[in-house]
C-alpha cells in the first residue's frame, strides 16, 4: 500500500485489513516539542504497519496492557473491510476521549464498524496533557493537540484513496474529549474542506460544569478558556518546574524529562480560545462559515454524570443534595430542587446525577443541536441501555448508562472480549448501521431499523437507544424543561 510517506504493509484480520502506526506528522521531540505538527520524513522500503505505534505520553495507570508511551506518537491506524469494493468507501475518523490527558487511537477495535458498516475507519493519536495543551505567548500558535487532529485529517485527505476510501466523504467523530474536539473543529476555520459530517458523542461545545459539579470544592469548569487565561496558568505550571524566564521558557520545558511533564498533565484539560485554530468560543458560534451545511449526529448517555457524583459525593445525604445544588445554582436552588425533588429518586446520589447529567451534558446538546439544525440536518440520540457495561468495569447503581458506556457498542476496547449480551449486541449492530448510514449519506435512516426523526430548531426529537423495547423516538427536550 503506497502512502504519502512511503509504502506500508498491513495485515489481514478476519473481515478487515489493518494498517497500524502510520506517522501523519514528525516526532514532536526536541525543538518540535510544543511546536505545531510538521510533515514526517518519508521512509525508504516498506514500513511495517502490522502493529500500533507508541501511545502519547500519559500516566502509566491509564495504559492498556502492552501499550508503550513515547513522544514519537503522532500516528494513525486504518481499518478497512477485507473485501474489495467497486467504489470508494466513506471514511470515519475517530478522536478518542480521555479528558485530553489519556487515551489513544489504538485503544479501540474498529473491525465491526468497518466490516458491518462498510467503512474505512481511521483512529488518531494526538498530543495529551502539557504536550498538547501548553499555551504561552512565546508559542507561534495555541492548541497543538487540536492541530495534531487537523494534521491527521489532512493526512486522511491525501491518503484516503490508497485505502479505497473517498477523501470527499469524511466523517469526523469523537467521544468525550474527542467530542469536544470534534465540535471545536466544526467551529474552526482551519478545517475547511477536511470533513463533510460530524458525530459528537457525549460532549457539546456548550457543556459547562457549575461549581460543585465535579467535586464539593471545585469552582465552575469550562473546556474553553481565553488565550490570556490559558497563558497565565501555563506560565504558572512552567514556573513550578523552574521555567520562569519568558526568553527561555520553551527551551527550559523542552529540556524537562518526559515523565516530569506527564505529571503536570491534569492541569491541561482545556482548549484556548483565540488565534487561528479556534478564534471564537465554539459554544457561542458553533459553526465556522464553511461548516454551515455539515450534517451533525450528536447525543449523550442517559446518566453521563453518575460516575462523577459517585466519586465526589459517594455518601450524599439530603443535606448534601441541598448544599450541592446551592453551590451549583445559587439563587436558583429552590427552582432546581422543585424540578428534581428527592422523593422521585432512589437516593441523593442518583438525584444529583440526574441534575448534573441534564444540566451539564444533555441540555447543552439539545441547545446546540437546535442551532445546528438551523442550517443543516441534525440527528439527536439518547443512549439509555440500563445495563450498559461501564468503561472500566466499575460497579454502578442500576439502571444506568454512564459516560462512555455507549462506545463499546460501536468501537469496543481492543483485545478485550465483548461484554455485550445478545440483546445488547443486536443494539450494537443497529447503532453501527445508523452511524454507517450517516457517514455515507448524512442521514442515519435506512431499511430494517426504526425511523430516526430529524431535529429542528423548534423541536428536538431524539432516538432513544436501548435493547428493550429497542430504538424509539422520544422528546429530548423533556429533560430540559
Amino acid at each position: 500500500m503506497s502512502t504519502s510517506g512511503g509504502p506500508v504493509q498491513g495485515r489481514e484480520d478476519g473481515p478487515v485489513v489493518r494498517f497500524s502506526g502510520i506517522p501523519y506528522a514528525a516526532a514532536p521531540t526536541g525543538d518540535l516539542r510544543f511546536a505545531p505538527p510538521s510533515q514526517p520524513a518519508p521512509w525508504s522500503g516498506v514500513r511495517d504497519a502490522t502493529r500500533p505505534g507508541p501511545v502519547c505520553p500519559q500516566a502509566t495507570a491509564t495504559l492498556l496492557p502492552g501499550q508503550v508511551p513515547a513522544e514519537d506518537c503522532l500516528s494513525v491506524n486504518v481499518t478497512a473491510p477485507a473485501v474489495a469494493s467497486p467504489g470508494l468507501r466513506p471514511v470515519l475518523v475517530w478522536l478518542h476521549g480521555g479528558g485530553f490527558v489519556f487515551g489513544s487511537g489504538s485503544d479501540y477495535d474498529a473491525s465491526s464498524l468497518a466490516s458491518r458498516g462498510d467503512l474505512v475507519v481511521v483512529t488518531v493519536n494526538y498530543r495529551l496533557g502539557i504536550f498538547g495543551g501548553l499555551s504561552l505567548p512565546e508559542m507561534p500558535e495555541h492548541n497543538v493537540g487540536l492541530q495534531d487532529q487537523i494534521a491527521a485529517l489532512r493526512w486522511v485527505r491525501d491518503n484516503a484513496t490508497a485505502f479505497g476510501a473517498d477523501p470527499d466523504n469524511v466523517t469526523l467523530a469523537g467521544e468525550s474529549a474527542g467530542a469536544l474536539s470534534t465540535c471545536s473543529l466544526l467551529a474552526s476555520p482551519a478545517t475547511d474542506g477536511l470533513f463533510a459530517r460530524a458525530i459528537i458523542a457525549s460532549g457539546s461545545c456548550r457543556m459547562r460544569h457549575p461549581a460543585g459539579a465535579l467535586s464539593p470544592t471545585l469552582p465552575a469548569v469550562s473546556t474553553w478558556n481565553s488565550v490570556e487565561a490559558t497563558d497565565a496558568y501555563s506560565r504558572s505550571v512552567a514556573a513550578s518546574v523552574g521555567c520562569t524566564d519568558p526568553a527561555t521558557v520553551l527551551g527550559c520545558l523542552r529540556a524537562q524529562p518526559v515523565d516530569d511533564l506527564v505529571a503536570l498533565g491534569p492541569a491541561f484539560t482545556t482548549l484556548a480560545v483565540g488565534g487561528a485554530v479556534l478564534p471564537r468560543d465554539p459554544g457561542e458560534k458553533p459553526r465556522a462559515d464553511w461548516a454551515t451545511e455539515v450534517p451533525v449526529l450528536s447525543g449523550n448517555t442517559s446518566d453521563e454524570h453518575l460516575g462523577n457524583v459517585l466519586s465526589a459525593y459517594p455518601a450524599a445525604t439530603a443535606q448534601t443534595y441541598r448544599s450541592a445544588l446551592s453551590r451549583s445554582f445559587g439563587p436558583d436552588v429552590d427552582q432546581v430542587a422543585r424540578r428534581y425533588p428527592l422523593d422521585q429518586f432512589p437516593d441523593p446520589v442518583r438525584a444529583l446525577a440526574r441534575v448534573y447529567s441534564d444540566n451539564d451534558w444533555i441540555c447543552p446538546t439539545v441547545s446546540t443541536n437546535r442551532d445546528y439544525a438551523r442550517t443543516a440536518p441534525v440527528w439527536t440520540y439518547l443512549f439509555s441501555d440500563p445495563e450498559a457495561p461501564t468503561p472500566t468495569g466499575e460497579t454502578v447503581p442500576r439502571p444506568a448508562a454512564v459516560h462512555g458506556s455507549d462506545v463499546v457498542y460501536t468501537l469496543p476496547l481492543a483485545g478485550q472480549p465483548s461484554p455485550l449480551a445478545p440483546g445488547q449486541q443486536h443494539l450494537a449492530d443497529q447503532m453501527i448501521d445508523y452511524w454507517a448510514a450517516f457517514a455515507r449519506t448524512g442521514d442515519p435512516n435506512g431499511p430494517g431499523r426504526p425511523s430516526w426523526p430529524a431535529t429542528t430548531p423548534g423541536f428536538v426529537p431524539a432516538l432513544e437507544l436501548t435493547p428493550e423495547p429497542g430504538p424509539r423516538p422520544i422528546d429530548a427536550s423533556t429533560r430540559c424543561s
